[in-house]
């Protein structure tokens, strides 16, 4: 299943906005001459969609409680998916995996939405379950989503057909250290990004 939540516009049902009220919303962390001092490709990309205009401090805690608010309904959202392979029998089944292609700024750094590849925005979630993998197990390997296909393919018993990008995670998800991708790379070529970014 494809979810656009949590995605701008902010906005959420008031039952999940008022879960987190804006005047109790953190701010972000950006310290006085922070922005003057940022490298020029991060200046002209804060101009993108008119961003480096001031914003009021009401409105960014606003944008923050709604931000957090769709993920609480995204979460209700997968909760009744599990309920309904649960119900179905089909759980134990099911290989769950959940990710995201990008992050959120929030107004770290100055910055919005996704247009680089600091923290907020290129550091995704990447939860698996089901169909024999252990529980409750965290690891702490970068990774990357060109590994998923073939973690798929292989959760799945199928092979892997031969130029396939990637590796398996299952030896790392079962305790392999040894197992661990070569390198992750990430790249960032989207609009407001006048260089392109690389990591």
């Amino acid at each position: 299943l494809g979810f656009i939540m949590p995605h701008p516009p902010f906005g959420a049902p008031q039952k999940y906005w008022d879960s987190y009220p804006p005047d109790q919303m953190h701010m972000p962390n950006v310290p006085p001459g922070y922005l003057e001092r940022l490298p020029l490709d991060f200046q002209i990309l804060r101009h993108f969609k008119m961003i480096s205009t001031p914003i009021p401090e009401e409105r960014i805690r606003r944008a923050r409680s709604a931000y957090y608010g769709m993920i609480t309904e995204l979460d209700g959202m997968i909760g009744q998916l599990l309920d309904q392979l649960e119900e179905s029998g089909e759980l134990e089944n099911t290989l769950v995996v959940y990710t995201s292609d990008h992050g959120e700024m929030l107004g770290e750094h100055g910055l919005w939405l996704k247009n680089n590849l600091l923290e907020g925005a290129a550091r995704v979630p990447l939860v698996m379950a089901g169909a024999g993998l252990p529980r409750g197990m965290s690891i702490e390997t970068p990774v990357s989503h060109v590994d998923l296909v073939a973690t798929v393919l292989d959760s799945a018993g199928v092979p892997r057909p031969g130029g396939l990008r990637g590796q398996t995670l299952l030896p790392l998800i079962h305790g392999n250290s040894s197992a661990t991708p070569a390198f992750v790379y990430g790249e960032s070529k989207s609009e407001g990004n006048c260089t392109g970014s690389y990591m």
